[in-house]
């Protein structure tokens, strides 16, 4: 929708006097004359002050060959101005309802006239037959507007022949006069509104566009298709009860009390409690006709259309339930009887529904709204309440919870009558989604980010759907009363209203007294005013999305900064119990506040706990926002160790999008070695150095691999840091595991353990992604099962089987390929079978592509030797297939062609099985990597006999004892041909177990 902007209705009208025209003349004038026709209804409005939209403006500028920034209203005074009639005795303007009212019928302008004595009008001019008036905007927290329209439409039931419009207009005060009271409207803006007025037929009530929106909940209106900015006036709105969502409880709560009060003729009363916008006029509106269609009288006011004082209404209700109870005034008289009360009818916004026969239904009175009534007003109900009556009655009060309210609950108390609680909480989501489903015009994007705006309260998010192509989210009848009362509270109370705010609920009752020196005061006063409530955690929260969504209009730049920075520090003490969402809300508040440090301090949070659900595009989002708060502040020690803590953080990613071998991986951790080398901060320098050292490994770069191990030993020594120490000493365990080397893997793998032991917690060491002690006991395990050593392998299992899956399951999942591994050095398939089959479940569940690959190769190696399985081959290449595009594991390469050597041997595929091995030889040569050698060369032995090469006598023993020796200590093969052939009988099984596993 086009946006609107005010122009100046003064100096509209003057150009057109200037030009001799009337407002007639310049319709047909602008309409002569190409791309300026307007409309007379248009013109009309503009000068009666009402917004346009840009376009139409731009005509009438052209029409008058200006700019049109000369028609816009240069010292418009600030819609800010406060409604309140007292509120606005030191300013020069006030806003008002404007009643434009003409009859024919004198007693109908007399009966208008008596009505609107109980409120302060704030302008009363009498002209024949025609009456305007201005009443205060609000007055005793009641909407003036919504009585005044009632009004009028009871008073359409008197006569046909009226007319009657109602706007929104800005009053100025009188210069003649010293009085607060005194408001003018100057003759052009009367007749301005005189002319819109004479537009409308008999019969005919407008209502401008302005306060509709605001009480659409209450009425149904008419397009006015001769009136632009303005609608007609048809009904009070009559809710059917079948477009209520969400509400099934409370509606089964009210059916229960109504049947308790028919079946034991008893009284009861229904309490209805609830924030604004919660839904409770609507919800009572439900009431009323679930009682109706029960079969029960309904007497329904709503207090906020009400005109009369609220005594009186009593006492008239008092006299309409005695008639109704005791027989005198009969069902179908009731509603002749009230049109002829003129209170009951036309003040008070009365409605009764007949019951149908069921003289044994109760009475139901249903009073919305009941807090705006006074002590005095309330002791009267108390007292009727009390009152014997021959027909059961059940009260239905829907009211904001307020200091007066507990007080009138607690007295109700005495009363010997069924009592009914219901406290509305906002909607849930799929109710939400229920209403907003009504919009289809709107689309899918918009409605989720509205209903998360409106935080489960259906009035805002119904404002926000129906005026959601609109440059204003918010009506301004809906902005201005909130935003006028926030303004009006005093410093103390706004600062802490905005802390309130930004803070989201988040932050208990102590935080509130850490700031502010009489917090209790200043939150009970919030409380008393529905601003604020306290939860059963001691929370502090809003009643109402409203201020948040509205903070821009009610809070100055500087206040804003101010309490962004109280809120977020407040939050920052309680930053553990955050959710993500909270945190990251903290973080903006910090940048808002332009503390860029903290900011990106919660940033690296988010990211952290992201990493730990591995939400890897998430957290790369708010780590790399963190680096662009970094960029904004100024530079110190402090910055620029977190700058290296993000960085190291994103090279995690980096490696678990793009694997530990990646040139962009290796990259990340050498930004991160530079940047721990500029800070001279070795523990951070040692974790960089282990990323490095990862992606060395995983390329079989052993012998650098191994350096780097040395070069973080080193570092972590002189730190003295137990943590990065037991990582350096495991990364030399694996190293060597490579190499053969098998007792330096065992010395240095129980190293590793017993600094872990020592080692606390700490988010950056962990980072690197390497669990010391798990990984230790497993490369510890391996080596111990090759040379033998029992005693360290039962020594090593032992630790590994308290790793849980519960506790770690990336943990857990380093645990079980240990095993399946050591199960597969043990020939024990069955075993192997069993574990990777766990294995897979677990890296399926967790989503470790690695670790299924792991758990696959192994599986098709033990489905074949245990089950003959036909796909074994097909499943140990596509685990190998895994655990590559996991990781870039170059490793993997001589254990997976080891591996389908043995399958491929066994299905007589020699040839293959030869071509496999002799590859990973020369791998194996060119990297180093040893400890699989002799496995691989018996089998490559075994391939080249199986064709018939011819091969010298000595050459079987010749070739294994060179791989034999890189691995010591190993026993010598046997020297005997007839020894060797008998130990190729077995073929698919190591040639001799002793011997090559050692």
């Amino acid at each position: 929708m086009t946006a609107t902007i005010l122009i100046d209705g003064n100096k509209l009208k003057q150009l057109r006097d200037n030009l001799a025209l009337s407002q007639e003349g310049l319709e047909y004038a602008c309409s002569q004359k190409k791309g300026c026709s307007v409309s007379i209804a248009t013109i009309k409005r503009a000068e009666l002050g009402h917004p346009l939209s840009r376009r139409t403006a731009a005509r009438l500028a052209k029409f008058f060959s200006i700019e049109i920034d000369e028609l816009l209203k240069a010292s418009e005074p600030s819609w800010d101005a406060p409604f309140e009639v007292k509120a606005v005795s030191s300013n020069e303007y006030c806003d008002a309802v404007v009643l434009w009212f003409r009859s024919a019928d004198n007693q109908q302008i007399s009966q208008l006239m008596e009505a609107l004595k109980p409120f302060p009008l704030l302008l009363n001019q009498r002209i024949g037959n025609t009456v305007i008036l201005a009443l205060p905007f609000r007055f005793n927290e009641q909407l003036t507007s919504l009585p005044i329209q009632q009004l009028l439409l009871s008073l359409s039931e008197r006569s046909h022949y009226y007319t009657g419009l109602v706007c929104l207009h800005r009053l100025a005060r009188s210069a003649i006069t010293t009085s607060d009271d005194q408001w003018i409207i100057d003759e052009f803006q009367i007749q301005s509104i005189s002319d819109l007025a004479s537009q409308l037929t008999p019969q005919q009530l407008a209502i401008s566009d302005s306060i509709s929106c605001l009480s659409e909940v209450y009425f149904d209106y008419q397009p006015a298709n001769n009136i632009d900015g303005f609608k007609l006036l048809s009904a009070q709105k009559q809710n059917k009860g079948d477009v209520t969502f969400g509400r099934d409880y409370e509606r089964q709560q009210f059916a229960h009390a109504v049947k308790h009060c028919e079946a034991d003729n008893a009284e009861g009363i229904v309490f209805v409690s609830g924030y604004q916008g919660v839904g409770k006029t609507h919800l009572m509106s439900t009431f009323g006709w679930d009682a109706q269609q029960h079969g029960c009288q309904v007497i329904q006011l709503n207090l906020a259309l009400s005109l009369l004082d609220m005594p009186r209404a009593v006492t008239q209700l008092s006299g309409l339930l005695k008639a109704v109870t005791d027989g005198s005034l009969q069902n179908e008289r009731v509603g002749n009887e009230i049109k002829k009360h003129p209170y009951l009818n036309q003040f008070a916004a009365l409605r009764v529904g007949c019951s149908k026969g069921q003289s044994c239904a109760p009475l139901v009175v249903m009073l919305d709204d009941f807090h705006l009534l006074d002590r005095q007003t309330i002791t009267q109900l108390q007292l009727l309440m009390a009152t014997q009556s021959s027909q059961a009655i059940l009260w239905v009060l829907s009211f904001q919870p307020c200091s007066a309210m507990a007080e009138f609950i607690e007295q109700l108390k005495y009363l010997k009558v069924n009592q009914t609680h219901l406290a509305l909480s906002p909607l849930e989501q799929k109710a939400m989604i229920q209403i907003a489903n009504n919009y289809s015009e709107v689309d899918e994007a918009n409605k989720e980010a509205y209903l998360q705006m409106a935080r489960g309260y259906p009035f805002v998010v119904n404002q926000l759907l129906l005026n959601h192509n609109k440059a204003q989210r918010f009506p301004e009848t809906i902005m201005r009363p909130l935003c006028t009362e926030l303004k009006l509270l005093s410093p103390s109370l706004r600062a802490t209203m905005a802390m309130v705010t930004f803070s989201d609920g988040a932050l208990p009752m102590s935080s509130y007294q850490q700031v502010f020196a009489n917090a209790d005061t200043l939150i009970s006063s919030l409380c008393q005013q529905g601003l604020v409530c306290i939860n059963f955690a001691q929370k502090v929260s809003l009643t109402s999305p409203l201020p948040a969504l509205l903070v821009d209009d009610w809070l100055s730049d500087k206040e804003k900064q101010s309490a962004y920075i109280v809120s977020a520090q407040q939050l920052e003490e309680c930053q553990a119990e955050l959710t993500i969402d909270e945190v990251m809300k903290q973080g903006q508040y910090f940048a808002l506040g332009g503390n860029w440090f903290s900011a990106a301090r919660c940033c690296w949070v988010c990211g952290q706990r992201q990493l730990q659900h591995e939400e890897y595009a998430k957290a790369k989002k708010h780590l790399e926002l963190g680096l662009e708060y970094l960029q904004k502040a100024p530079t110190d020690d402090a910055v620029n160790t977190l700058v290296l803590d993000i960085r190291l953080s994103l090279a995690s990613i980096t490696r678990i999008n793009f694997g530990w071998v990646s040139h962009c991986t290796l990259l990340a951790y050498q930004n991160c070695i530079r940047l721990a080398e500029q800070q001279t901060c070795n523990k951070r320098y040692c974790i960089a150095l282990a990323g490095l050292w990862v992606t060395q490994l995983m390329a079989t770069e052993f012998e650098l691999s191994i350096q780097t191990a040395n070069k973080i030993l080193a570092l972590a020594e002189k730190e003295k840091d137990p943590l990065c120490i037991s990582q350096a000493h495991s990364f030399l365990a694996n190293s060597l595991f490579w190499k053969a080397e098998h007792e330096q893997t065992i010395e240095h793998a129980r190293l590793a353990i017993g600094y872990a032991n020592y080692a606390s917690e700490d988010v950056i060491g962990a980072s690197i992604g390497v669990d010391s002690k798990v990984l230790a006991c497993c490369f510890g395990a391996l080596s111990s099962s090759v040379i033998e050593d029992n005693d360290n392998l039962h020594y090593f299992q032992f630790l590994m089987h308290s790793v849980t899956e519960k506790e770690s399951p990336f943990n857990f999942a380093i645990y079980l390929q240990g095993q399946i591994w050591l199960a597969y050095h043990q020939r024990n398939s069955h075993e192997v079978v069993r574990l990777a089959e766990q294995l897979l479940a677990h890296s399926k569940q967790y989503n470790f592509p690695f670790y299924k690959g792991v758990a696959m190769l192994f599986l098709g190696w033990g489905l074949y030797f245990t089950q003959n399985a036909m796909n074994a081959l097909a499943m140990i290449e596509e685990g190998y297939c895994h655990w590559l595009g996991a990781s870039g594991d170059q490793i993997a390469f001589s254990l997976y062609s080891l591996i389908a050597a043995e399958v491929l041997i066994h299905q007589s595929h020699q040839d293959k099985a030869q071509t496999r091995l002799e590859t990973a030889l020369l791998k194996a040569e060119a990297t180093g990597e040893c400890v699989y050698l002799v496995p691989i060369q018996t089998y490559l032995t075994q391939c080249r006999m199986s064709s018939k090469r011819r091969v010298g006598p000595n050459t079987i023993n010749e070739e294994v004892a060179v791989y034999s020796n890189l691995s010591q200590p190993n026993p010598p093969l046997a020297n005997s041909n007839a020894q060797n052939e008998a130990l190729f009988k077995d073929v698919g099984w190591y040639i001799n177990e002793s011997t090559v596993l050692n």
